[in-house]
């Protein structure tokens, strides 16, 4: 176990003769932001500061916020009335401020992934409705051999499901590589989040699915004699 570094002094206002002793030594906590690392502090018991601009003071209650509230504000109004009490809020209320700028960026990559999933349902659409219509002679001569329509679905799925194997395949690390870099800036977030990543592959096989669904389908139903007929 390391020593505590208890009875040392040091020098507070910048002057040559050492003018603070350790008495104690607290945990490590985050100071101004919950983002950075914390840094080195001391404290000081209020009554030894010359010059006092403001006070904080921290209240544990089990009452909720909306009663909570109104109580510090009337103690202290008996207290002192003349004496200003501003800021008042809980640390939730704080740590929500604190990273209101990351929920905004976070908010944003919500709905560009939301879009993105959209356009890639839609390019899924186009390239297996084109892959249907270019092979309708194919399967009209395997549903004139007696091809059953869940067969002709599964063939037009299972297309699909390498594609989307392909997908997840360079995806799924190129994501996880940009989330390394999105750890750093974003408060909360988790590179290797394995519910996040089942998730979204989750999501992806079922987006594909819908998106491929509909030409699986329209290839199902080819009249035998029109696709043979047809150029």
């Amino acid at each position: 176990m390391a020593a505590l570094p208890l009875g040392i002094q040091f020098s507070g206002g910048g002057g040559p003769a050492p003018d603070i002793t350790i008495i104690g030594v607290v945990k490590d906590s985050h100071y101004s932001s919950v983002k950075d690392p914390a840094p080195p502090l001391y404290y000081r018991p209020w009554r030894q500061n010359k010059e006092i601009n403001g006070l904080y003071f921290y209240v544990r209650s089990a009452l909720p916020e909306k009663q909570m509230i109104p109580q510090i504000r009337r103690v202290m109004g008996q207290l002192d009335r003349d004496l200003p009490l501003q800021d008042v809020r809980t640390l939730d209320e704080q740590v929500r401020q604190n990273v209101s700028q990351d929920r905004i960026v976070l908010q944003l990559a919500g709905l560009f992934a939301v879009l993105a999933t959209a356009l890639a349902m839609l390019g899924l659409y186009g390239v297996m409705a084109h892959s249907v219509t270019r092979r309708t002679r194919e399967i009209g001569i395997r549903i004139a051999l007696g091809a059953e329509p869940g067969k002709i679905r599964l063939m037009v799925l299972r297309e699909l499901m390498w594609i989307l194997l392909a997908g997840l395949i360079t995806g799924v690390p190129a994501a996880m590589a940009v989330a390394r870099l999105t750890e750093t800036q974003l408060f909360g977030v988790q590179a290797r989040d394995v519910a996040v990543i089942l998730g979204a592959v989750l999501a992806l096989v079922l987006t594909a699915i819908a998106a491929g669904y509909l030409p699986a389908r329209r290839a199902a139903r080819v009249n035998p004699l029109e696709a043979l007929r047809y150029e």
